[in-house]
């Protein structure tokens, strides 16, 4: 009897565990993929799939697979991620690069990579600064405000900037997650809508005020057309440093600009009045695409070609 008792507490125990570690099988994580301005939006679901051995690390498989506003999906490069001891890793294709530490306390430092986007020259210690809990299905989860700052010699320092992580969601910016000081689109949401597995479901604040009715997996397309009329000039092609985008003077209003590579990844965005400019002059030499929004006409998409 007592042999059996004892053999249920162990399984309770490892179940529990199981129900506490990162990448549990089966989750999900929905982050909004925005396109043009506030009408347009998809999505990428990144879904955790088979266990898998790197450098005699156990770590997690994470499918990718993107949907844009238009219904058109793609699936992209597989995500490798580790969890050991409350500390969770991504790899980088040479090794694995902390994102978390949910062993840190207020006043801790996250001792991870940050990214520098051309707009800084450095960036403050990534501070913990303070910690809370969140209960989501009857489960408490840690959560970690960390804060850094970025500078640049031109500008000097940037506001501080405050990030909430919880744990076994992360980040409600990124799936795969750095501090950067890039700019914030504030024109457009990318970050998370929605975390599940089986014992949670997370909706994200953002997603929940503004789409508390829609599903995590939906498409809003707002009867966004493309269009081949021409309303826009992309000048010059090719480019050497500066292309700049404009409406002539015709229309008024504002549009929105984004620039992709040939892979399709979008490198910059912005919205604007009558022109804007682009600078490509940090960019290799190739074909890149630059599309263009205005409620009133559709999508416009232009290929231009760096020097």
């Amino acid at each position: 009897m007592k042999n059996s008792v004892l053999l249920l507490f162990i399984v309770f125990l490892y179940n529990v565990s199981l129900a506490q570690n990162w990448y549990p099988n089966g989750a999900t994580w929905t982050f909004n993929l925005q396109e043009f301005g506030l009408t347009a939006h998809g999505y990428v679901k990144y879904s955790v799939g088979n266990d898998t051995l790197i450098n005699d690390t156990i770590a997690k498989i994470i499918n990718v697979r993107t949907v844009r506003y238009n219904g058109n999906e793609s699936v992209g490069n597989l995500l490798i991620v580790h969890e050991s001891n409350s500390m969770v890793y991504h790899w980088t294709g040479e090794n694995f690069k902390l994102m978390y530490d949910f062993n840190l306390n207020a006043g801790d430092t996250l001792k991870t990579e940050v990214l520098y986007i051309n707009f800084c020259d450095s960036v403050s210690p990534v501070i913990i600064d303070s910690v809370s809990s969140l209960n989501v299905n009857g489960i408490n989860l840690k959560v970690q405000y960390i804060t850094y700052t970025p500078y640049s010699e031109e500008m000097g320092s940037y506001d501080p900037r405050t990030e909430r992580i919880v744990e076994r969601v992360g980040s409600e910016m990124d799936f795969i997650y750095a501090p950067n000081c890039g700019f914030d689109e504030h024109f457009a949401y990318t970050g998370l809508r929605c975390y599940n597995d089986v014992d949670i479901s997370y909706r994200n604040e953002w997603w929940d005020r503004f789409h508390h009715d829609v599903e995590c997996d939906s498409v809003i397309n707002a009867n966004i057309q493309e269009v081949s009329d021409i309303k826009f000039t992309v000048y010059p092609n090719p480019v050497d440093d500066f292309v700049i985008i404009s409406d002539d003077g015709q229309y008024g209003g504002a549009f929105c600009a984004e620039l992709y590579n040939s892979l399709g990844e979008k490198l910059y965005a912005t919205t604007a009045e009558c022109s804007v400019s682009f600078n490509m002059d940090n960019y290799q030499a190739g074909l890149y695409v630059i599309k263009v929004y205005k409620k009133e006409f559709g999508i416009y998409t232009f290929k231009v070609s760096k020097n």
